[in-house]
């Protein structure tokens, strides 16, 4: 009777004695093809791997992935791109690299992240490396006021040599002193005004107006006046018109009015501004500058801009509470009016406008029953060019741009600088410090509106720049229609820098992204930061923006890994699912799923996440995760050795074509997805990493290895032997025949059906347990050899090994048996 086995597709199975085993199944299975044919096949071999920048090779690799078509390697404590030697911002430790890829903007190419536990960096594709995230810059930047650009309109002075506070307002003798005020003719109150050296601004001379009660009283001075430019800079209407003036009895005062003739001194067409009496004035009012901030609630400044162009009713109102548009009703009291021109009406309907051709300038004062007044005026004069008003605080950021696009940022230096009692003027930014990262091109200054609380972008300088001149108006209503405004863009407080100590407690051993738009990481083993998941802000992977909390120091996370577009975190006991889209990110623990203390193992394929646990090798399919494979290989996951296999606990893995393949560094395994069967590959590697993309050598769907010698592409067609030559491990014993218990046959010959191709294989007979080597198998085609044996025997078995240099296939194996 013949005994035949032609089936050899059933993949290894240690369950058992030899004889027991599903059909096909094999005791050993090294060195064959992952393709089946029903013959036992031996793989194609591992072809070396050449590598762009250099002719030989790399020992040692940990770590491998590709990036942009290069192949990215890690070996000891060098990093390498296409072969060459790439510096990193600090030396590595050794440890193996997990990566991922993501745009710093929007529209931007991808940087490569990398970390292994103990450095986080990024690098391009042309050998550049840097630290990921940006170290945010110290304190010790000042701020100091410019000059406020005053032009004269008026001096009301006939002391040019007077020292005074305001002597940039003084140059050559005075025309305007009171002699040059004329009368209205047809306002009966219009007195002879006075110089006076009492009651003065400046303790030098003023102009008196005196008003009988119950009066009206107005006086006209012919002065030409561009006031359309000050200081030879563009004046916008926003600017003020600054007059002191001091009444003696306030309460006797109904308005005063000022005027400006266009053209001519007719005042047919004349901008005019009527100034009410105040009756209250709060302190603060006295005290300080007001600005934007105290006008706009907090959470409105921002839209504010947006919402109130020049020229719309509600910034003229705006306008006229940042500037001094009343007198105050207190004797003895100086009120420094702060006309801002765009509140004068034009009394001719939309004419263009004019105020480069004032020609005349006119006081109208109107008096009630009370009894008499007199009016002292000072000092008029245009203030302005800078849309800054009151007290701010600045605060400076580091940034990578490229060309008009941020690429990232650093959080701001940690104290804020005030500077109070800017009046329409700029401010210097001094003293700014350079960072030392060769990718920060910028330095960001980032201010309040005058009083304000929140912080907008005022400009930026380049890396090394030590001063800003900032003439930035807090927003248009403030300055016409000008550009140069202060940025609806808000400091961001969300980008720490993913470092141990900053945006980490310590180096997080994984990364994973994008996801949602962010970068993740795990794994920081940092005390209180174990359970910990970080991510990055939206669109911004340099930085972190928070963490969310999956477990606990005592159940460490593992491995982040995206599937099916859903994010998981492997801990040391358990699994977990982060849910949302957005901030609050929640975490769900999937019940019943147990972690993994091998996080290299943790693979996605598009059956389900492999991974090896405790107890054996699991996939996870989004609710459960059963054992894979157990049955087959059960004994050598649960510690024992069986035939040529180990006691086996993978620690790196990679879903290669259609296997999950798993090492232990010295044997490795693959798990066939979708014929559910094992073989063992008969390679030993130190990194694994299957190519998406094509290789520029090696064409598509490459698997590298990395082994002690070098870099290999593993099962690659045409290739017949492993790294350099090594010759490939084959061993195939399929199940023993066996029957009846306590039933002995004699076992007459054996036969092999085989094309070796010339290769050498040793056949060992199996008898009840007892090996005999036979004569050694060569063909040099698909033939049959048969060996005479004459043994009695119930199990019987037939192995056959060799170091392979070409491949070979086995057909058939069948025992002649004598009942």
């Amino acid at each position: 009777m013949r005994h035949r086995e032609r089936n050899f597709t059933g993949g290894i199975f240690l369950a058992g004695p030899k004889e027991d085993g599903p059909a096909g199944s094999l005791r050993r299975g090294r060195g064959l093809s992952l393709v089946k044919t029903g013959s036992a096949k031996s793989r194609w071999g591992a072809a070396v791997a050449p590598f762009l920048n250099i002719a030989g090779q790399i020992a040692n690799v940990h770590s491998l992935y590709t990036f942009t078509g290069i192949r990215i390697c890690g070996a000891g404590t060098s990093f390498y791109e296409d072969g060459s030697a790439i510096a990193t911002p600090s030396a590595l430790s050794g440890g193996r690299m997990t990566f991922a890829s993501m745009p710093l903007a929007g529209g931007q190419r991808d940087y490569l992240f990398v970390t292994n536990g103990a450095q986080i960096f990024m690098s391009d594709y042309v050998g550049q490396t840097w630290i990921v995230g940006i170290t945010p810059p110290a304190d010790g930047f000042t701020l100091t006021k410019i000059a406020q650009k005053r032009q004269t309109m008026v001096h009301f002075n006939n002391d040019a040599s007077a020292a005074s506070p305001y002597n940039d307002l003084y140059s050559g003798a005075d025309a305007t002193q009171a002699a040059n005020w004329t009368g209205l003719a047809d306002n009966p109150g219009s007195t002879t005004p006075a110089d006076v050296t009492s009651p003065t601004v400046d303790g030098n001379h003023a102009v008196n107006f005196p008003i009988p009660a119950s009066s009206s009283a107005g006086w006209t001075l012919t002065k030409t006046l561009d006031l359309s430019t000050v200081s030879g800079a563009t004046s916008p209407n926003e600017d003020w018109i600054v007059l002191w003036v001091h009444i003696d009895h306030p309460a006797r005062l109904d308005q005063f009015t000022l005027q400006f003739s266009v053209a001519d001194t007719t005042f047919n067409d004349a901008y005019t501004k009527d100034v009410q009496v105040e009756d209250t004035v709060s302190k603060k009012q006295l005290k300080q500058q007001r600005g934007l901030g105290d006008l706009l609630p907090v959470r409105n400044q921002d839209t504010y801009f947006k919402d109130n162009p020049p020229g719309n009713p509600e910034v003229l109102s705006l306008q006229e509470q940042l500037g001094t548009v009343k007198l105050i009703a207190t004797r003895k009291t100086w009120t420094r009016l702060r006309l801002p021109k765009s509140t004068f009406k034009r009394s001719v309907d939309g004419a263009a406008d004019a105020w480069n051709n004032i020609k005349a300038v006119r006081i109208v004062c109107n008096t009630n029953s009370g009894g008499a007044v007199n009016v002292y005026c000072e000092l008029m004069y245009l203030v302005g060019s800078v849309g800054k008003q009151g007290d701010y605080q600045g605060l400076i950021t580091y940034a990578t741009y490229s060309g008009a696009t941020l690429l990232q940022r650093s959080n701001a230096n940690p104290t804020p600088v005030t500077l109070t009692g800017l009046e329409r003027q700029g401010m210097t930014w001094g003293s700014l410090p350079t960072s030392a990262n060769p990718f920060v091109t910028h330095v960001e200054c980032w201010e309040t509106m005058g009083n304000g609380a929140i912080y907008f972008l005022a400009g930026k300088v380049t890396n090394g720049t030590a001063s800003f001149t900032d003439t930035v108006a807090d927003y248009t209503g403030l300055f016409g229609n000008t550009a140069s405004v202060l940025a609806l863009d808000t400091l961001p407080t969300d980008n720490a820098q993913p470092l141990a100590g900053q945006g980490f407690i310590g180096t997080p051993t994984d990364i994973v992204g994008p996801h949602q738009g962010r970068m993740w990481w795990a794994g920081d083993a940092g005390n209180g930061a174990k359970g910990r998941v970080y991510y990055s802000p939206q669109g911004r992977p340099s930085s972190v923006a928070g963490f969310v909390i999956v477990s606990a120091d005592n159940d460490a996370t593992q491995k982040l890994i995206r599937w099916n577009d859903l994010l998981y975190c492997f801990t040391t006991k358990a699994v977990f699912q982060i849910i949302g889209t957005d901030e609050p990110f929640t975490v769900s623990r999937v019940m019943g799923v147990q972690g993994t203390l091998q996080p290299r193992t943790v693979v996605a394929t598009p059956f389900g996440i492999f991974y090896q646990a405790t107890d054996g090798i699991r996939v996870f399919d989004g609710t459960q995760a059963p054992l894979v494979g157990f049955d087959a290989l059960g004994p050598v996951l649960r510690g024992e050795s069986v035939e040529n296999l180990t006691s086996f606990v993978g620690t790196i893995a990679e879903h290669a074509r259609e296997e999950y393949v798993i090492s232990d560094g010295t044997q490795t395994l693959g798990w066939h997805l979708t014929d559910h069967t094992w073989r063992d590959l008969g390679i030993s590697p130190t990194a694994m990493y299957y190519m998406d993309d094509t290789d520029l050598f090696l064409g598509p769907n490459v698997f590298l290895m990395g082994l002690a010698s070098g870099v290999v592409a593993f099962e690659q067609p045409g290739t017949t032997t492993d790294y350099n030559g090594t010759a490939i491990p084959f061993s195939v014993e399929p199940v023993s025949a066996t029957w009846e218990a306590g039933l002995r046959k004699l076992i007459q010959r054996v036969y092999i059906e085989a094309n070796t191709n010339g290769q050498s294989l040793t056949p060992t007979l199996i008898i009840d347990g007892v090996s005999t080597t036979l004569p050694t198998l060569v063909t040099a085609s698909q033939s049959v050899v048969e060996y005479p044996i004459v043994k009695p025997g119930r199990v019987v078995g037939l192995r056959l090994e060799g170091s392979l240099t070409d491949r070979v296939e086995i057909v058939e194996i069948g025992w002649d048996v004598a009942d």
